[in-house]
């Protein structure tokens, strides 16, 4: 399981590389659609982590 510190790491490092990326053919267009979903999917998990460490901590109250 990753923790909520790492996936932002993991976010933060994708970000980078999509503002260093430069756009010059049809590869580097599939990159950044890559990197674009790849993003997308962190933070969807990033929510999912935070739902589900929020419904843990009503059950302990």
């Amino acid at each position: 399981m990753l923790s909520k510190q790492s996936i932002d790491i993991l976010i933060d490092l994708v970000e980078i590389k999509l503002s260093a990326i430069l756009i010059q053919d049809k590869d580097d267009v599939r990159e950044v659609n890559k990197l674009k979903h790849c993003k997308n999917e962190l933070l969807d998990f990033k929510k999912t982590f935070s739902s589900r460490n929020r419904i843990g901590m009503e059950r302990a109250i």
